[in-house]
């Protein structure tokens, strides 16, 4: 289960510095071509995900269901941002989501 975990957290941190550069940097968002207030708030809703994320990462190995989806909606979230700057935190958030309820099922067919 330390694979997934390592993934989540590399994802979420990764999503989190990117959104906290594009929030803090106003020229990215210049570069982007993207000026307006929903672009700010969509970034920082990317950025609270991204922490949501990072505990989804850090509860896998008690709850791994539970770290799964919020792996995947962080993922989701990270969309929300329509930069292609996060499409390295989407794959990693989305494969260690994907990893970690494929092992909730294995662990519950493995109990009953």
């Amino acid at each position: 289960m330390n694979f997934e975990k390592t993934l989540g957290i590399i994802g979420a941190l990764l999503a989190m510095g990117l959104s906290l550069t594009v929030i803090s940097v106003d020229s990215i968002a210049r570069v982007l071509e993207e000026e307006s207030l929903v672009f700010t708030i969509l970034n920082f809703a990317t950025l609270a995900m991204s922490f949501v994320g990072l505990f989804g990462a850090i509860i896998m190995h008690k709850a791994p269901l539970k770290g799964g989806v919020m792996l995947i909606a962080s993922a989701v979230a990270c969309t929300m941002s329509v930069s292609m700057m996060f499409l390295l935190p989407i794959v990693l958030l989305s494969v260690a989501g994907l990893i970690g309820l494929s092992t909730a099922d294995d662990l519950s067919e493995a109990k009953a």
